[in-house]
């Protein structure tokens, strides 16, 4: 089985949260983080079956800390989430905001990253039941849920993050 890029480095404070979306763009999640520094770096992820058109999510860094600033659900993916999913409801939760592993972006000796986007596929997932929306972008299983606010990521054993998971509650649409 193939990991994402997105793994857990921290889990720090939890920052306030707005999630909009729109007939263009699905979904949009922003945690609002006292400071921001740069550009923000990117993971891009497509559905590793059928590319774009098969779903596309952008998971949003803060360049110096690797802090989750944001997600952007460009193309809303079609597939269901596979064998061994466990439900957001399901899932224990932990109160807070995720710092990843930067490596990816390739930094230099002083830690800085030398790339702004990492490319990657990977088979991507949704389901909503009446309590979330669930955005899986991983194959592993997740086993518990970090959130800040109505949105965070559930988690896999080894720190990976598996998806975006989003309270119902906190969508001012029924896109999903």
């Amino acid at each position: 089985m193939r990991s994402t890029v997105v793994k857990i480095e921290e889990i720090g404070d939890a920052r306030t949260v707005a999630v909009t979306g729109d007939e263009y763009v699905p979904l949009t999640v922003t945690w609002i983080a006292p400071e921001s520094v740069g550009v923000s770096l990117l993971a891009s992820i497509e559905d590793r079956a059928e590319g774009y058109g098969g779903g596309q999510i952008t998971v949003k860094l803060e360049p110096l800390t690797g802090e989750i600033a944001g997600v952007v659900v460009a193309n809303t993916p079609k597939a269901s989430p596979g064998d061994g999913f466990v439900r957001p409801s399901e899932l224990p939760t932990v109160v807070g905001g995720i710092r990843v592993d930067r490596s990816p972006w390739d930094l230099n000796p002083d830690l800085v990253a030398q790339r702004e986007v990492v490319g990657e596929s990977a088979p991507l997932s949704v389901f909503a039941d009446e309590d979330y929306v669930y955005f899986g972008f991983s194959e592993s299983v997740p086993v518990k849920k970090v959130m800040a606010g109505a949105a965070g990521f559930a988690v896999g054993l080894d720190g990976e993050l598996t998806g975006l998971v989003v309270e119902r509650d906190a969508l001012s649409f029924d896109e999903f």
